[in-house]
């Protein structure tokens, strides 16, 4: 088919124009889109009825978005559907407490998903009322905290690796593993780290790129992501001494394993963190 460039320069929409004019509630009344975000975080949730993990995690997000709206948090979620007829969409819907992109505007569900690179569902993802992502993994938000007390989800500069598991297959992550340490040494450590995941963020924010370092840190004794990470790089249980690795996952399984000389402060996070850069480190393999 040739192309008539109407949408030329086919630069993309923002995320909540693609939403489009109306959305439904599930008794089949129209909204106003416009109207309906109007000042408010919006959070997209595609999902389908045909899908297991969808129709185990809709209730959960239902509950919090119940418990968001008794709050009075200024927060509306859209289901953008990935049923394949709409007697399953109608069907799955009704469940649901909040709005949705109407069946037949597939275009809006296909151009967000795109846009947003969905891979899998059910996937959530939170906006702030600038259309900016406040959260792109906020279904983990959801499970990790039913109640919303910590809404809107903002991401931490130094993340708790339990929270940020999604994301360690796909974006270089310097892991500090303080699980047998002092509460007020695991503070000291996450903001040690601090500023690498700051000057990291900052850099991707002005080329207008994604994040491609990040920082996390292992606290739970019985962590389940900290504990698989730990057995897989081979770095041992956990003690009174922290540990720290940086996981490059997407390079062919790679990792690298600070020697711990020293204490575990922002000198030594920095230095690790630069000779990883200078390509300095000995590089391990899961793979090997």
């Amino acid at each position: 088919k040739v192309s008539t460039g109407a949408n030329y320069p086919w630069k993309p929409k923002p995320a909540l124009e693609l939403l489009g004019d109306k959305l439904v509630k599930t008794d089949g009344t129209e909204v106003k889109t416009a109207d309906a975000i109007k000042d408010k975080y919006v959070g997209i949730y595609f999902s389908a009825h045909w899908c297991p993990p969808c129709k185990a995690f809709t209730p959960k997000l239902c509950d919090t978005y119940n418990k968001l709206q008794e709050a009075g948090k200024p927060v509306e979620f859209i289901f953008a559907s990935e049923d394949q007829d709409e007697d399953e969409f109608q069907e799955y819907f009704k469940t649901m407490p909040f709005l949705s992109i109407p069946f037949d505007n597939r275009e809006a569900v296909s151009e967000l998903s795109g846009l947003f690179e969905v891979s899998g569902i059910p996937t959530f993802i939170l906006l702030g009322p600038d259309g900016k992502v406040v959260q792109w993994d906020a279904r983990t938000s959801v499970s990790s905290d039913p109640e919303g007390k910590e809404f809107p989800w903002v991401t931490k500069p130094v993340q708790d690796i339990e929270t940020a598991a999604e994301q360690l297959n796909s974006t270089t992550c310097v892991v500090a593993f303080a699980e047998g340490v002092s509460e007020a040494e695991q503070k000291e450590i996450a903001a040690a780290l601090e500023p690498i995941a700051l000057e990291a963020q900052a850099k991707a924010d002005k080329a207008e790129e994604d994040v491609d370092l990040i920082c996390a840190i292992a606290t739970q004794k019985d962590g389940d992501i900290g504990k698989r990470v730990r057995e897989l790089c081979k770095i041992g249980d956990a003690s009174d001494k922290a540990a720290m690795l940086i996981l490059d996952l997407s390079d062919n399984g790679s990792y690298y394993v600070w020697d711990g000389s020293g204490k575990l402060d922002a000198a030594a996070a920095q230095d690790f963190v630069t000779k990883f850069q200078n390509n300095q480190l000995k590089q391990e393999s899961l793979r090997e």
